[in-house]
């Protein structure tokens, strides 16, 4: 049995009412993250991380006096981390701080089971926006392997304002233990400043909406059928 050319455009038009739900599914995401290298900061060039002192840190992937031996450069980010040891004698502070702009955030670094002496030990606090928030504490096992792209510290949930995080290596204010610190990377959520029309290559006067898009669809195909 043929259908009325009636018909055919009611099926047509039920067709088209799924199309809104397809461009809804492809639009971009609100957010997006951004990751900063330790060594070579965001891809941008707008974050990068700050050190304190700066003869404090080493670049591990140039180290040649480093605590840590095992690290594998193939393992770490772009092939670079960056190493501090800490002792209570000798240091009063050894710092990394990022400063961003965003939601979220979360540090990622490596964690070394030498446990030939005791900086092998990890001891790392925390500060955001000036208030301690977490610690990441670590004792080796001894079994000289090295685990990476551990998550050190991670915060959800803020306002999309400027923040900043700091990580402290030891505990100078508690004449805290000797400690070693292999930071990797920084990753923050930002929310994404390209638009939909950005996104696919339209002038923003010109967006075309789910129902515009499905309209352009039937006339077309309706043309046809009254033409059958």
């Amino acid at each position: 049995m043929q259908l009325s050319w009636s018909s055919r455009i009611c099926t047509v038009y039920l067709a088209a009412a799924f199309l809104p739900m397809t461009f809804a599914a492809a639009a971009p995401s609100s957010s997006r993250n951004v990751t900063v290298d330790d060594t070579l900061g965001s891809a941008d060039g707008s974050a990068k991380v700050m050190y304190s002192p700066p003869d404090a840190w080493k670049t591990g992937q140039n180290c040649t006096d480093c605590e840590v031996k095992t690290v594998d450069k193939n393992s770490a980010l772009n092939g670079t981390w960056h190493e501090a040891d800490y002792n209570v004698s000798k240091q009063s502070s050894i710092t990394a701080t990022l400063l961003f702009e965003g939601s979220a955030v979360y540090a990622y670094g490596m964690v070394p089971h030498d446990g030939s002496n005791i900086t092998s030990n990890i001891y790392l606090s925390f500060i955001l926006d000036d208030t301690d928030v977490g610690a990441f504490v670590r004792t080796p096992d001894g079994n000289g392997t090295t685990e990476y792209n551990v998550l050190l510290y991670s915060k959800d949930g803020l306002s999309s304002d400027k923040h900043n995080l700091t990580m402290v290596v030891g505990n100078p204010r508690f004449g805290g233990p000797q400690s070693v610190a292999l930071l990797d990377y920084f990753v923050f959520t930002q929310s994404n400043s390209s638009s939909t029309s950005d996104a696919m290559g339209l002038s923003p006067g010109l967006v075309p909406t789910a129902s515009v898009l499905a309209f352009s669809v039937v006339i077309p195909i309706i043309g046809f059928l009254l033409g059958a």
